[in-house]
C-alpha cells in the first residue's frame, strides 16, 4: 500500500482538538527504507508483510500473458508509506495512528493498491483499505477500498486515489490503512 496523509484543518473550538494533527503525515522522518519502522506511527505485520517509507515503488505483476509494471512515486514530498501483504488472512499489515480532531476539521490523503495477483491463479483477492475509527473502536466510515479481481488487464490494481473525511464531533479517532492477504499466499499486494 502507498499511503499519504495531509492531516486535518485545525480549524475546531476545543484547543486540545486543533493542537493533535497527524504527525508524520508526509512521512518525511527517519528512517526511511527500513521494514517495519515508521516514525509515529503503529506498525502491524505477520510473516513477509512490511510497512515502511519509500521514495519509489515499482511493482510488477508476473502474469504470463498481461504482465505489467508500475511505478509509484510521492504525490507531495519526497516519501510515501508502503505497506505489503503478510502470509496470513487473519494477520493484516497495518499502519495506524490515533489522534484528536474537531467538528470541521477535515483529514485527507491519497492511496494506492497494487496486486500481484491474477485471474488464473486466485479465487479469493487481496484487498487494502483506510478507515476512520472512534475511541470506542467503531468505524466511522470507509475511505478507500479496493481489492484484486478478474478484470483485466490489470487485476484490481489502481493509480493514487484521493480520500477526505470531514468530522462531526470533537473526538479522539484513530486513523488505520491496511493491506490484507486473501490467504491463498500466491503472490504479493502492496498498498
Amino acid at each position: 500500500m502507498l499511503f499519504s496523509v495531509s492531516g486535518c484543518n485545525g480549524g475546531g473550538n476545543t484547543p486540545a482538538c486543533a493542537a493533535n494533527p497527524i504527525d508524520n503525515g508526509d512521512f518525511e522522518l527517519l528512517p526511511h527504507e527500513t521494514n517495519n519502522v515508521v516514525s509515529l506511527w503503529d506498525v502491524a505485520h505477520s510473516g513477509t508483510g512490511y510497512a515502511k517509507t519509500t521514495a519509489k515503488a515499482v511493482l510488477t505483476n508476473n502474469d504470463p500473458l498481461r504482465g505489467f509494471t508500475r511505478t509509484y512515486n510521492p504525490i507531495s514530498g519526497d516519501y510515501f508509506a508502503l505497506l505489503k501483504t503478510g502470509s496470513s488472512k487473519a494477520a493484516p499489515t497495518s499502519l495506524s495512528q490515533t489522534f484528536t480532531a474537531c467538528a470541521g476539521d477535515t483529514i485527507q490523503g491519497s492511496a494506492f493498491f497494487f496486486t500481484g495477483e491474477t485471474a488464473r491463479i486466485c479465487v479469493n483477492h487481496d484487498s487494502a483499505s483506510v478507515d476512520i475509527y472512534n475511541e470506542n473502536g467503531n468505524r466511522v466510515t470507509n475511505l478507500f477500498n479496493a481489492a484484486g479481481n478478474y478484470n483485466q488487464p490489470q487485476f484490481g490494481t489502481t493509480d493514487w486515489m484521493d480520500w477526505s473525511y470531514t468530522f462531526t464531533k470533537d473526538g479522539t479517532y484513530r486513523l488505520v490503512g491496511r493491506v490484507t492477504s486473501a490467504d491463498n499466499n500466491y503472490e504479493d499486494s502492496y498498498f
